[in-house]
């Protein structure tokens, strides 16, 4: 743009500058003769003028608000409870999933392709219930096999011990025989040694009678004496001849009916070794059967017919829904205030509103070092019919100790976190603050330990909305 049409441009923006100027000092004109009531234009004009060539002083600050003080405060409407005295219970408390106190994982003891899978998740089975069916027909081709060789080898066994017994009988004769022929030698040596005796005793009666030194019945009696023992003795040796006699006979059969020990104890062998491989046979076609070792539900199926296993394959997982348990870890600063025995409620967070009864049934003798917490396992003694299952969340309860007469108010009343709490008092128609210290839990109620005197007012509703000292109405 050239200098000469600068310099008739800016003619026109002075223009423009003042003619603004003047409309902004008429208008400020007009507004003091509206609300200053009587002032002139000229008077406004003359100030503004004035005002303008002297230096613009600094504002001054705004006033504060002054605080409204407390009696000039509305009442907070609340309402009270009174502090009183009941019964409550200390507790445990601990969050947990219920487990089942028996699960039972089934494996397959052979390897095997699956015929057939008779149960499904959630059936209930027995003890004793067929639930997957193997392919068996190879074992029993081998069963079969081995029932045919156990005959064969229980019939040579059963021949062999015939001839044993046999053998043995003769055995015992051939002993007899002996026996009574050694008895017969020894009974014919004493009947010899007695004849001789009763000899040399009748001839010394026999003398003494010649001498008139023993009487005829004296002599008689030793005549008949030696005559018994001559026929004692001749008794024994016709006993013994017959004796020998038959031993000898014996002793020739026993010779021709020797018993061959090597036979007796294969065929002993054979018999034992063919029953147990009928037996082995018997247990793999059994093993095909997969049946419920308990009575429970099927919680998992992880197999379907047609499948290919292996030896020690999970086949199903069975669990025992009536008998239920939770594990705790609790810190050891209550090791002594659980027992074994301890009642315990059980709450399920879906059920609400509903417990179920328990005891402590285990308590682990040691404490994890790593962590400070020791072990419990907690039994539910009544599961509601079924309603508690496995797996479920739910809060734990163990009564630890009861006082009677303990302070308690409305759970309502308390206010602050785990770390301070407070409740407000009414006190002189004002809110007074107390810091607290909380007990047990019983019901809607808390008990107090430390902060409250029993017979306190305690503000239940309203208390939001308070602060130390103010002013508040009770509401009846």
């Amino acid at each position: 743009m050239s200098n000469g049409a600068i310099r008739n441009i800016f003619p026109r923006i002075l223009a423009v500058v003042f003619g603004l100027m003047f409309l902004t000092a008429l208008g400020w004109a007009g507004y003091d003769l509206l609300g200053q009531g009587g002032k002139t234009l000229r008077g406004f004009l003359t100030s503004n003028a004035s005002a303008a060539r002297q230096p613009r002083p600094k504002a001054a600050p705004a006033p504060k608000p002054e605080k409204s003080s407390k009696t000039s405060e509305s009442a907070v409407p609340v309402r009270i409870a009174a502090v009183s005295r009941g019964r409550v219970q200390d507790e445990i408390r601990q969050n947990t999933t219920l487990v089942s106190r028996r699960v039972t994982a089934v494996f397959s003891p052979i390897p095997g392709i699956v015929r057939s899978v008779r149960v499904t998740e959630g059936d209930k089975v027995r003890a004793g219930r067929l639930m997957i069916q193997l392919d068996d027909r190879e074992s029993r081709l081998i069963l079969a096999k081995a029932k045919v060789a156990v005959a064969r080898d229980a019939a040579e066994w059963k021949r062999q011990r015939t001839i044993r017994s046999e053998a043995l009988e003769d055995r015992k004769e051939y002993r007899d025989a002996l026996h009574n022929f050694d008895t017969w030698k020894i009974t014919l040596k004493k009947k010899i040694n007695d004849r001789r005796r009763k000899e040399s005793e009748a001839r010394r009666l026999n003398l003494a009678y010649r001498e008139k030194l023993a009487s005829q019945k004296e002599k008689d009696d030793a005549g008949y004496g030696l005559t018994q023992a001559q026929l004692e003795e001749a008794e024994a040796r016709i006993q013994l001849k017959r004796a020998g006699r038959e031993w000898k006979r014996v002793q020739a059969l026993d010779a021709r009916k020797l018993i061959d020990e090597g036979t007796f104890t294969n065929a002993r062998f054979a018999y034992e070794t063919s029953k147990a491989e009928m037996e082995l046979a018997a247990l793999k076609v059994s093993q095909a059967s997969i049946i419920a070792p308990v009575s429970a539900v099927v919680t998992e199926r992880n197999v379907e017919p047609g499948d290919n296993i292996a030896t020690n394959t999970r086949l199903l997982t069975l669990a025992d829904l009536n008998r239920l348990e939770a594990e705790l870890r609790l810190p050891e600063s209550q090791w002594f205030l659980v027992k074994r025995g301890q009642r315990v409620t059980i709450s399920p967070e879906a059920l609400r509103g509903k417990s179920f009864p328990g005891r402590v049934a285990r308590i682990n003798p040691t404490i994890d070092p790593e962590s400070g917490t020791f072990k419990i396992i907690v039994n539910i003694t009544h599961t509601g019919r079924g309603k508690l299952r496995p797996g479920m969340f739910a809060v734990v309860r163990i009564r630890t100790a009861v006082r009677g007469r303990a302070k308690l108010i409305p759970r309502q009343a308390v206010l602050g976190d785990e770390e301070r709490r407070f409740v407000y008092v009414v006190k002189n128609g004002r809110a007074e603050r107390r810091r607290i210290t909380l007990g047990a839990f019983s019901g809607e109620r808390v008990e107090v330990r430390s902060g409250l005197k029993a017979g306190e007012r305690v503000i239940v509703a309203g208390q939001h909305r308070l602060r130390p000292g103010r002013t508040v109405t009770v509401l009846k």
